[in-house]
């Protein structure tokens, strides 16, 4: 029996090919690449690097063969619960705002923050991540969220999302169309920012001077003169007396 590529959502379709159905099948056999069986109700035999192994089908559509195809509902499938090479990337919408996911041979619950939540569509689990919260599952390295007070930019490192930085201008953090905007026309001296912010300015946190982002965080670029503090004027920004034209 060989497989179909798979959808990543809670069904998961196989389509039988080769030997005949009624061919007992058992954990440690030998197969084919891309074939399957249902071994019971809740239990789906997957063929990995030439052997069959155990991947569960705990959700309400358990696991189904007919002639043609093998399906696996994974939707009730328990977080932490192992899963095979095969599943890698398998997910499905549990929840208004969650879904289970198969990553790194094993099942992960996976927040959906985002105001769009997560849906099943057109074959695949639609799970809105533009807003996360320390320690959250990713895979995508680098990916960015904002967090949920809309203050701070976090970043996928190692499969969890982590600290990136601050927002600190009025904007916030916002995700918008699916890109993300932070306001850091504002910062603080030492604040952290990343190697696309290398030489960009903005206004330091007590407006005494114009600071730069050097090596990874942002330093004192231009002290501001007494009686001058730092205010921005469209997009740029400059040391101005308050109540300036512009300031």
């Amino acid at each position: 029996m060989a497989r179909t590529p798979r959808a990543l959502v809670g069904l998961l379709a196989l389509v039988l090919v080769g030997s005949a159905a009624g061919c007992k099948k058992r954990v440690g056999g030998s197969c084919e690449k891309g074939e399957a069986r249902c071994q019971d109700r809740t239990t789906e035999l997957v063929c990995e690097d030439g052997k069959f192994v155990e991947t569960s089908c705990r959700g309400p559509g358990g696991c189904v063969e007919n002639r043609e195809s093998v399906t696996c509902d994974i939707a009730g499938n328990q977080p932490d619960s192992p899963c095979s090479k095969v599943e890698e990337g398998a997910a499905s919408c549990v929840e208004e705002h969650r879904m289970i996911a198969c990553r790194g041979g094993r099942y992960r619950s996976v927040p959906c923050r985002g105001p769009k939540g997560c849906e099943n569509e057109e074959g695949k689990a639609l799970c809105d991540t533009s807003i996360a919260v320390p320690t959250d599952p990713c895979k995508e390295e680098g990916l960015k969220a904002c967090s949920q007070d809309g203050k701070d930019v976090l970043v996928c490192q190692n499969g969890e999302m982590q600290a990136g930085y601050r927002c600190r201008g009025p904007a916030g953090c916002e995700s918008k169309s699916g890109k993300l905007e932070c306001d850091m026309s504002v910062v603080g001296l030492d604040d952290p920012c990343d190697k696309t912010m290398e030489g960009k300015n903005a206004c330091s946190l007590e407006g005494k001077s114009i600071a730069v982002c050097r090596a990874s965080k942002f330093v004192v670029d231009e002290k501001c003169k007494p009686g001058t503090r730092c205010v921005t004027k469209g997009t740029s920004l400059a040391c101005d007396k308050p109540g300036d034209a512009g300031s």
